[in-house]
């Protein structure tokens, strides 16, 4: 029996987490969490939510297909962990309840409790340990598994050069699939390329006719029902091609398979557009910072044009032995942009853990003091943020952002005085910044003195006069000030402004914004 102080007791509960891939994130966090704390074994319990066992907002498929997922997906990836996993499934929450009390203080994810209980499955924390140089675990194929699939393989013929096509054809968010006649027309292009490609249907499909439009290419059916076989075909293979999906985390995890996945976003689908992906630690254009050389991230769509050159362009760099394309330059630290990344959509642990290991090489960088700042700022430490803005201010005094952070903090906890000075910093250093001469007006009308007040907001119209937010604030300090005509001018104009703003974004829609790290408002 394993000693209880030498195990990690990770809980993968059901009533907040998917049955999903996302499960094997969950795994790789645990894993990382047993060899932070220097433990010995790490023992899963997945825990049945109130639904039929499943959380209430879990994707649309029926109990059974639930079932199935969580007895052929989440049971199966235990195996493919490089250290053994113990695993117990509860059959009744109230299992768990009973003993719960009794395990030891080893609990993962931090905190959890089954009556509060929490999930932690987000590739965002892989992402945030790999830019803090921890060594990420990675899955691999039993080796029975790639005995089965290499003898599956040998039957296609001796001069066989594999290559899977990895299709997402699902009903659950379906605008995510992939685009059929193309994947059909870039198989046929692989194929006169010398190449075999195999074609590995979504789940859903696998055992229903295949498209005729693939009805010429082999098919591993076996692939797609079994997940050992699924990765051992990755690993075995030349490459492997697909779209984002829920199954190309094995390729991700996988020290030893290639790949090439295409169309990371897909704008109108909230879990794969630019705000959920910067979510999870990765930028437009570029690859996973734990991927080799022949495992490329490609943001374009999956045209047969875009399928075939990119293939190409990594079979030539794989096989040709003078060719540096696969030599991987050295990387620039790029932690912190990514620690912004996170902290710009509120993954804030993430953003902590890996601006904190940044300090520790570079001590003295003033972005990182401001950005620790701001993360405590948003945890409502204001002693805390106050003194790591200040360190940021007393290392580089010349950017406006920090004197506007640290005013709006002062604001915050009515410290008006202070906010004041801090905002008249800013107008010293960036005399155009409309929203530091607007603050200023308001700590003036709080000081009584609104003549100053008036000219302070006139001069922020002036400069900001296209700006919705400029124009309420000076509409709510007429109506404060008891000229109600000209603040109703101003409120009417601040709705025009929000009307076109809104025009432009939808024209604007299909581009990707640029992450900047914002003040704090």
């Amino acid at each position: 029996m394993q000693a209880m102080g030498q195990t990690l007791n990770a809980f993968y509960d059901l009533e907040v987490c998917p049955i999903t891939f996302d499960f094997v994130n969950f795994l790789i966090l645990a894993e990382l969490e047993r060899r932070r704390r220097k433990l010995k074994d790490l023992h899963v319990t997945i825990v049945p939510g109130s639904n039929e066992g499943f959380r209430d907002d879990d994707a649309a498929f029926n109990t059974s297909n639930k079932i199935w997922r969580l007895e052929q997906v989440a049971v199966p990836a235990c195996w493919l962990m490089p250290k053994p996993v113990k695993l117990t499934i509860c059959r009744k929450r109230s299992d768990l309840s009973q003993h719960f009390n009794e395990l030891s203080e080893n609990i993962f994810p931090l905190d959890y409790h089954p009556d509060a209980p929490r999930g932690d499955f987000l590739w965002a924390g892989i992402a945030a340990a790999a830019a803090t140089g921890e060594d990420i675990p990675r899955l691999r194929a039993t080796a029975q598994g790639k005995t089965y699939m290499a003898q599956w393989l040998s039957s296609l013929g001796k001069e066989t050069r594999p290559v899977t096509i990895t299709l997402r054809e699902s009903s659950h968010k379906p605008a995510r699939n992939s685009n059929i006649v193309e994947w059909a027309e870039a198989a046929k292009k692989i194929s006169g390329l010398g190449f075999h490609p195999i074609i590995v249907r979504d789940t859903e499909n696998s055992f229903n006719t295949p498209d005729p439009l693939f009805k010429n290419f082999s098919h591993c059916p076996q692939a797609a029902v079994n997940l050992d076989l699924r990765l051992a075909l990755y690993e075995l293979c030349q490459t492997n091609l697909m779209v984002l999906n829920g199954p190309g985390v094995l390729c991700w995890l996988s020290k030893k398979a290639s790949y090439i996945m295409f169309r990371m976003i897909t704008s109108n689908v909230d879990n794969s557009n630019l705000a959920m992906l910067a979510s999870m630690g990765l930028a437009p254009n570029s690859d996973l910072a734990i991927a080799s050389p022949k495992q490329r991230l490609i943001w374009e769509t999956d045209t047969s044009e875009n399928i075939v050159r990119e293939f190409q362009k990594l079979t030539k760099a794989m096989n040709n032995d003078d060719d540096n394309d696969l030599i991987q330059s050295p990387k620039v630290d790029s932690s912190l942009t990514l620690a912004q990344q996170f902290f710009l959509t509120g993954r804030f642990e993430e953003a902590t853990s890996i601006v904190k290991k940044y300090l520790e090489s570079y001590p003295e960088h003033p972005d990182a003091w401001q950005l620790i700042g701001l993360i405590a700022f948003k945890a409502e430490k204001f002693d805390v943020a106050e003194k790591m803005m200040q360190r940021a201010i007393n290392l580089d005094g010349t950017k406006a952002s920090f004197f506007v952070n640290l005013g709006t903090l002062y604001r915050r906890t009515s410290r008006h005085e202070e906010a004041l000075q801090a905002f008249t910093k800013v107008i010293l250093i960036d005399d155009n910044d409309a929203d530091a001469h607007a603050q200023i007006a308001e700590l003036l009308l709080l000081k009584g003195e609104k003549s100053q007040a008036k000219g302070a907001m006139g001069k922020a119209v002036e400069i900001g006069q296209h700006s919705p937010e400029i124009c309420e604030k000076a509409a709510k300090m007429l109506n404060d000030l008891g000229n109600y005509e000209d603040a109703n001018g101003f409120y009417r104009r601040a709705i025009e402004l929000r009307e076109e703003l809104e025009k432009e974004r939808q024209i604007q829609k299909a581009k990707s914004p640029e992450l900047v790290i914002p003040s704090i408002k």
